[in-house]
């Protein structure tokens, strides 16, 4: 007998959580500013304190870690899900969202830039998380463009 899974892993790329402190912003206006929680090739997911307010379309994000010191602007991004995270306390008021974002069109650096950050800010070492597909090829070697 064939068994059938019931939950379809749309994926293609593996996520790794993100570490702390990399700060993801919307633009133009950064309605939208949190904390990134996990990162791929393809794209990223990251927590934001919902405002309540209405936001303006925007298609472009901005990536900000301080430690090494690395800013991505301009990513080009399409939003797959953003939904409300349960109360981590009882007593909070504040609610936070999670939003998840499939990566866009990227020229050759963006490209570049986006496989150091998951170089660089991610947790490769762990094992990643259920359902995805074998660890992605990246590339360890800088291109120089300039030769």
């Amino acid at each position: 007998m064939i068994r059938f899974s019931t939950h379809s892993e749309k994926r293609i790329l593996m996520r790794y959580p993100a570490i702390d402190g990399v700060v993801v912003a919307v633009q133009p206006h950064t309605e939208v500013l949190g904390y990134m929680i996990d990162i791929s090739l393809g794209g990223l997911s990251f927590r934001y304190v919902d405002s309540s307010q209405k936001e303006a379309s925007s298609t472009e994000l901005t990536i900000l870690v301080t430690e090494p010191r690395l800013c991505l602007d301009r990513i080009p991004f399409r939003t797959v899900a953003d939904f409300e995270l349960p109360v981590e306390f009882s007593f909070s008021s504040i609610r936070t969202r999670r939003r998840c974002v499939k990566f866009g069109r990227m020229n050759l650096l963006q490209r570049n830039a986006i496989e150091e950050l998951v170089l660089t800010c991610s947790h490769l070492d762990t094992k990643p998380y259920v359902n995805c597909p074998p660890k992605p090829k990246i590339r360890t070697r800088p291109i120089n463009l300039f030769t």
